[in-house]
């Protein structure tokens, strides 16, 4: 995985925005927020994003990704 320093301004921000287009990932109060298949559809968006960066991008990598950006 790839230091988030070492990224892109530009990729952050499209990572950033595709997080955000997704409210199923973060709106807690949204139906769409237990709505495992819309989840799974946009974790998979986030993952072809990421894997521009970090060809073995998984899920998992994508948690972790958002994650560090938070804190």
């Amino acid at each position: 995985m790839s230091d988030l320093r070492l990224m892109s301004r530009d990729f952050l921000i499209d990572f950033i925005n595709l997080y955000r287009e997704n409210p199923c990932l973060w709106k807690v109060k949204s139906k769409e927020y237990s709505d495992k298949h819309k989840k799974n559809a946009a974790y998979e968006i986030l993952i072809e994003k990421l894997k521009e960066v970090d060809p073995a991008a998984n899920k998992d990598a994508v948690i972790k990704r958002l994650n560090a950006m938070r804190t």
